[in-house]
C-alpha cells in the first residue's frame, strides 16, 4: 500500500513542475544560468497532500538563497522567531528530466527540506527563472523559487 501511495506522488510532482514551466506569464528577458551571483526567492509553498498553497506573507517563512560564482551558496530563512542561515556548495547536474540544482549544506540546519534527513537538497529547474524543491514523497511541502537576480 505504501509503494502504491508513493507511486502516485511522483506523477503529481511532475505535473506541478510541468504546469509551472508552461505558465502563461512571460518575462522581458531570460536569465543566463551561467551568470553569477544568482539570487533565488521562495514564492510559493504547496502542500503535497491537498495541493493547497500559500504565497507571499501567507507563508510561514520567507526564504532566499544566493549562488556565488565560487560554487558556494548562502541560504536564509526568516520566521517570526528569527533568521536562520545555511551554507555550503552547489552544483548543476543534467539528468534524464532536465537540470537539477544540488545544494550540499556544510552542516545540519533548519533551512534544509528533504525526505532523507541528510545535508543534500535537490531542486528541479524547469526554466532558467524557476526552481522547484520538494519533500512531497514524505508528505512534505513543494517549494517554488523564482530567480530575482
Amino acid at each position: 500500500m505504501q509503494d502504491l501511495k508513493e507511486n502516485h506522488k511522483v506523477p503529481a510532482i511532475l505535473l506541478i513542475i510541468l504546469l509551472c514551466s508552461c505558465s502563461s506569464g512571460s518575462t522581458e528577458f531570460q536569465f543566463d544560468r551561467n551568470v553569477f551571483p544568482q539570487e533565488w526567492h521562495l514564492i510559493r509553498i504547496t502542500t503535497s497532500i491537498t495541493g493547497d498553497f500559500k504565497e507571499g506573507t501567507e507563508m510561514e517563512f520567507q526564504e532566499s538563497f544566493i549562488l556565488h560564482s565560487s560554487g558556494l551558496f548562502t541560504k536564509t530563512r526568516e520566521t517570526s522567531a528569527g533568521t536562520v542561515e545555511g551554507f555550503g556548495k552547489y552544483s548543476f547536474n543534467e539528468g534524464e528530466n532536465g537540470t537539477i540544482l544540488e545544494l550540499l549544506h556544510d552542516s545540519t540546519n533548519q533551512t534544509i527540506i528533504n525526505c532523507s534527513g541528510n545535508l543534500i537538497e535537490l531542486f528541479s529547474m524547469p526554466t532558467n527563472e524557476t526552481l522547484v524543491g520538494s519533500s512531497a514523497p514524505c508528505d512534505g511541502p513543494i517549494l517554488f523559487y523564482e530567480r530575482v537576480n
